[in-house]
Parts: C-alpha cells; sequence; structure tokens
C-alpha cells in the first residue's frame, strides 16, 4: 500500500489531510451500540445483585433442621446417618448440599463438586 492509502487515518494526517467526518450512518450506528452497552450493563447488574443476595442468604445458612448435622445448605434437606453419604462438600465454599442442589465440573482437567451458588461466581 502506498502512502495515503489503507485503513488507517494517519496515513491521510501525515499528507496534510484531515480525516472525513461520519456520516449519519455511522452515527447511527456507533449511537446504538452505546445504548446497547448501556442495555447489557443493566441486566449485568440486575443479574449481579441477585448473585450477591443469593450469597447473603447462603452465608446466614438454611436452618439446621431437626438438630442434624447432617444437612444441605442450601435446600435443608436433612439426612439421617445412613443417608449422609448423599452429601457432597463444595469445593469452593466448604458447605455440605445435597445432590440436587450441586453438581460435578470439570475444572483445569480436575473434577470438583461445585454448589449451584459458587458455580455461578
Amino acid at each position: 500500500m502506498g502512502k495515503g492509502r489503507g485503513w488507517s487515518t494517519r496515513s491521510s494526517i501525515a499528507d496534510g489531510k484531515l480525516p472525513a467526518t461520519l456520516r449519519d450512518d455511522e452515527w447511527t450506528c456507533i449511537k446504538k451500540a452505546f445504548l446497547l452497552a448501556e442495555k447489557y450493563d443493566k441486566i449485568e447488574l440486575v443479574r449481579v445483585r441477585q448473585m450477591v443476595s443469593k450469597l447473603d442468604r447462603l452465608q446466614r445458612g438454611s436452618p439446621m433442621p431437626s438438630g442434624s448435622p447432617y444437612y444441605c445448605r442450601l435446600c435443608g434437606t436433612d439426612f439421617n446417618i445412613i443417608s449422609k453419604g448423599k452429601l457432597r462438600k463444595c469445593q469452593t465454599c466448604q458447605r455440605n448440599v445435597c445432590r440436587l442442589c450441586g453438581f460435578e465440573a470439570n475444572i483445569n482437567d480436575r473434577t470438583v463438586w461445585l454448589c449451584h451458588y459458587c458455580s455461578e461466581c
């Protein structure tokens, strides 16, 4: 490419020419992009607030049913001594969760158990 040709406006500035102003359709496109970005920022803010609310509820914990130490910290399902093997400990928050409130995830080629709240973070 020779001087003054190409996608860069610097080549035309170097020639002493000012870059052309944007056309109306280009301004419209830019405005739409900014409006879309604002829309997604608002959606993300709502999502983050919901996650923080869920985590606050998790930190407060669910009430321990019937005095048993074996219960799901998310849904409160009580497990007895025999069924306590169905509880799993979340690798992130270290809380006992049932199989409905957690799942196995592959992270860095390693299988870990995560509760649904920690998997969203």
